[in-house]
């Protein structure tokens, strides 16, 4: 209802990302995956099993699921358009 306003977790989905960049340029320094943050190809990707849901175990999700991102930027977008497709 508030579009002109960031909401908290569109700001948590970019501080995702920036402090993901920062950890891997600490660790990696000049060797980062991260050098042009909008397209290093650094994939992420995670399966969330079966009925894994702590707010409905046993039941939700009804299969698993794969989340895949080739970017951390990518994660980053998907996690804002969740929230869009949440209806938030």
């Amino acid at each position: 209802p508030h579009a002109e306003y960031p909401s908290g977790s569109g700001c948590i989905c970019l501080g995702v990302e920036q402090h993901s960049n920062a950890a891997l340029d600490f660790l990696y320094g000049p060797d980062s995956p991260t050098e042009d943050a909008d397209t290093a190809a650094l994939p992420v990707g995670v399966i969330v099993e079966q009925g894994s849901s702590t707010v409905e175990p046993g039941l939700t999700p009804q299969q698993g699921v794969l989340l895949f991102y080739h970017t951390l930027h990518d994660m980053r977008l998907a996690c804002g358009q969740s929230r869009l497709d949440g209806g938030m």
